[in-house]
């Protein structure tokens, strides 16, 4: 993840009250919107299976 990632990523995931609760629903939701977008596309045929991976 880049620097500019990281900042985002810390600036949105991050409250003083929550503490970083906020990063895991915020990277949660950054992956669940990709892969509706890629079904919804039709990029992924019936019955086939979905692999998330993650770089570093």
């Amino acid at each position: 993840m880049g620097k500019a990632k990281c900042r985002w990523a810390a600036e949105l995931g991050y409250d003083p009250v929550y503490g970083t609760r906020l990063l895991k629903r915020l990277l949660q939701g950054q992956r669940e919107t990709q892969l509706i977008e890629t079904l919804i596309a039709g990029d992924v045929p019936d019955g086939a299976n979905v692999s998330v991976t993650t770089d570093g």
